[in-house]
């Protein structure tokens, strides 16, 4: 299975800019072809950019040709999105051929991090099991810092994820969570990918991210 790398511009780009920016991942694409390229590129602007990496949308919409979405990022959590909605949201794309990144994380340190992780994971008690499903484990305070997990904290949330998660046959478990040219070989040596913010927003930080790949 490939290692995934998930790229979130969060609808900070035009269409004009999205283009260029596209450009620079198709080149990255090119030398690193053993990787599933995945930009999540904003409303409305997906559709319309072809490259050999895939898109997904920034929230659901079970009519969409995508083949993927958002469904819990951070920031909607942040923003009081309920785990009841985050449940609906998965549940209207079941018959689908749309693949959702769940993502999860407690949004304050109140009780231990298996016990909300248990809670959130609650959410798939409908997924099928046979249902192909990314999950995506995210910090909260590093949205928006620049902040990281420690290499031995990311490994304690993979392997309590995995256990959580052993009855789905198709789950892959990826960290976001300021990833960057300084650590995203490391966390995909422990992850099976990322799903990467600020750091993919720019084309210098992108190149810096593709050469920093080459020690994967």
């Amino acid at each position: 299975m490939n290692k995934i790398i998930a790229l979130n511009w969060k609808n900070t780009q035009t269409p004009e800019t999205a283009w260029i920016l596209i450009k620079t991942v198709e080149d990255i694409v090119n030398i690193y072809p053993d990787y599933d390229w995945i930009v999540f590129p904003g409303d409305d602007i997906g559709e319309s950019l072809k490259t050999r990496a895939s898109f997904g949308l920034q929230k659901v919409h079970p009519e969409s040709t995508l083949p993927y979405c958002l469904i819990g990022h951070m920031s909607q959590r942040l923003n009081g999105i309920t785990d009841q909605e985050i449940q609906s949201e998965l549940e209207s794309i079941i018959d689908t051929n749309i693949t959702p990144f769940l993502c999860v994380g407690p949004i304050q340190e109140k009780n231990t991090l298996e016990e909300v992780i248990r809670k959130q994971l609650i959410v798939l008690e409908n997924w099928p099991k046979e249902r192909k499903i990314i999950v995506a484990y995210e910090p909260w305070f590093a949205v928006w810092t620049g902040k990281t997990m420690t290499l031995e904290d990311i490994e304690i949330v993979t392997d309590i994820l995995r256990e959580a998660l052993k009855d789905f046959t198709h789950v892959s478990i990826i960290y976001g969570g300021s990833v960057n040219d300084n650590n995203i070989a490391w966390i995909l040596h422990i992850t099976d990918g990322v799903i990467i913010g600020t750091a993919s927003q720019k084309s210098s930080s992108l190149l810096a991210l593709s050469i920093a790949l080459w020690q994967e």
